[in-house]
C-alpha cells in the first residue's frame, strides 16, 4: 500500500490508515451507550468510504489536540467515546512509519490526495481481501 501511495500521490492518507487498522480501533462502543457513542461517531462517516471516514477522525484528533490542553484533551475524547490511549497508539505507530518511509526516500503529499488513488493504494495491499459476489450462489463469494 505504502508503495502505491507514493507513487499515486496519496502517501498521508494512507499512513494514516494504516497506521489505525494496525491497532484497535479508538472509537470507543459501550454496550449501555452504544446509540450514543454511534451518534457522535457518525460525524466522521464519509458516505463513500470507511477509509477516508479514519482520515476524517484523524484530522478531528490532530486538530483537537492542538487546541486543548492534554487534560482537556482526554477529558474531550472520553466524553466522545474514543479511546486517548489508542489514539497515543495510533499516533506513534504513525510517526514511526512516517520515519521509515522517509528512510526509503518517499515524500509525504501536501495536497489532498483524491478518492481514487487512495482507493488504488489500499486496494493494491490488499488483493488477497478482494471477493466478488455469484449472484447465482446464494450468499456465496
Amino acid at each position: 500500500m505504502l508503495v502505491e501511495a507514493s507513487r499515486v500521490g496519496a502517501l498521508r492518507e494512507i499512513l494514516i490508515i494504516v497506521s489505525v487498522l494496525s491497532i484497535v480501533d479508538p472509537r470507543e462502543r459501550p454496550l449501555d451507550k452504544r446509540e450514543q457513542s454511534e451518534k457522535m461517531h457518525a460525524r466522521f462517516n464519509m458516505e463513500q468510504s470507511d477509509f477516508l471516514s479514519l482520515v476524517r477522525l484523524f484530522e478531528y484528533l490532530v486538530k483537537t489536540q492542538e487546541e486543548l490542553s492534554t487534560n482537556a484533551f482526554k477529558k474531550r475524547l472520553k466524553s466522545e467515546f474514543i479511546s486517548y490511549l489508542r489514539v497515543r497508539e495510533w499516533f506513534d505507530l504513525l510517526r514511526q512509519l512516517k520515519v521509515s518511509v522517509s528512510l526509503l526516500g518517499y515524500s509525504i503529499n501536501e495536497v489532498e490526495a483524491s478518492y481514487e488513488a487512495v482507493h488504488r493504494a489500499i486496494l493494491s495491499g490488499l488483493l488477497s481481501q478482494i471477493g466478488v459476489f455469484d449472484s447465482e450462489e446464494k450468499n456465496l463469494y
